[in-house]
């Protein structure tokens, strides 16, 4: 028997595979794998039980936020984590789903953080609540990558819960492990977004700076102070409450690289400076040629760092130079990467005179 043929005009105006805004989801309809704006949608658009979740547990987390009593804002965290879980079940669209999972990191990691000061313990970091927000804040990245979404940046005020909790972490790994098991998990935890700049967690960043200081990989460490002051140039930033401190923290450790002071009168905190090997190296972002080569693996970028390191850093005046390209280059960068054609021009007329330029004096060296 013959199955009656579907009527996707209507299908599509009663679509459960998407929401307003969103991407169809649905392969037998001509909108697959398109967005849809609101001014296409109709009067009998009607939302899917993922969406309805999804806003229930929206709302149950603004509800937590304003909350005091504690045993109503674990209430609130479970259901926030209900409504999350079931929408995701449901299939919402994969925009949503990446704020979703980060949704359910910023919760747990804001109550884990408010029974650690309660309790005054750490025992709360190994709690299901504590192991969650990492592992929702990897799929979430996982799921910005392989669909090449730009969700993240926009929670950049919920990702501020999860910064502290991880550098808090990683504090307690040092004093309990050592420090090479703290920076360990720290890059496990900043490889998550390490294709986003200026990064998400700013707070983590300059503690591996911290770190990186300590080691004397003056470089690199200048590298992850200067994502931290772009991160904290973000508007949403006069929200947070430790931005001030984070950015004075961050300045003055990238001036007295900058200026040549003595690298080893600082601290990143007490414990064990030992490192293991294997290790991966933090990146540490020629920004505009990156955008233009797409990977910092590239041979050019690799040169133009070697010149960065052996030919500008070691001088007082150089030094200034490139502190000031980390300060202006990123939104350079992002504008590059967004336009491939632009990028070819950048390319020709900017980097391979910059790279004939580096070769013809690392050769003197």
């Amino acid at each position: 028997m013959q199955k009656p043929e579907v009527d996707m005009e209507k299908e599509c105006r009663n679509c459960l595979h998407r929401k307003t805004g969103w991407t169809c989801g649905n392969p037998q309809s001509s909108h697959f794998e398109q967005k849809v704006s609101g001014e296409e949608t109709c009067g009998n658009f009607a939302e899917s039980a993922g969406q309805a979740h999804f806003i229930r547990a929206m709302s149950r987390s603004f509800m937590m936020l304003n909350t005091k009593n504690p045993v109503e804002r674990e209430q609130c965290l479970h259901s926030v984590l209900d409504h999350y879980d079931a929408a995701i079940a449901a299939g919402i669209p994969k925009e949503d789903e990446v704020q979703a999972r980060i949704g359910i990191a910023a919760a747990c990691a804001l109550v884990v953080a408010h029974r650690s000061l309660a309790n005054k313990s750490e025992s709360a970091l190994e709690s299901e609540e504590g192991r969650r927000v990492l592992l929702e804040m990897a799929t979430a990245g996982e799921l910005e990558r392989r669909y090449r979404l730009d969700e993240v940046t926009k929670n950049w005020y919920q990702l501020s819960k999860v910064d502290g909790l991880i550098a808090f972490k990683a504090s307690i790994i040092q004093q309990e492990q050592s420090t090479a098991d703290s920076e360990r998990f720290l890059r496990q935890q900043l490889e998550v977004f390490d294709y986003i700049n200026p990064t998400p967690l700013p707070a983590s960043l300059l503690l591996l700076g911290k770190f990186l200081m300590r080691q004397n990989k003056s470089a690199a460490a200048a590298d992850c102070f200067q994502n931290v002051l772009n991160s904290l140039s973000r508007k949403e930033a006069r929200f947070l409450g430790n931005t001030e401190s984070l950015r004075k923290d961050a300045s003055a450790r990238l001036e007295q690289l900058t200026t040549g002071a003595d690298q080893g009168r600082v601290s990143a905190g007490t414990g064990s400076t030992e490192t293991k090997a294997g290790v991966a190296p933090q990146k540490t972002g020629c920004f505009i040629a990156t955008a233009v080569y797409g990977s910092e693996l590239a041979p050019e970028i690799v040169l133009l760092k070697k010149f960065r390191d052996k030919i500008l850093l070691p001088h007082r005046a150089s030094r200034s130079f490139v502190s000031f390209y980390y300060r202006v280059s990123p939104p350079i960068a992002d504008f590059i990467a967004r336009r491939p054609g632009l990028g070819a021009a950048v390319r020709l007329v900017i980097i391979l005179p910059a790279v004939k330029m580096a070769k013809l004096f690392l050769r003197q060296i």
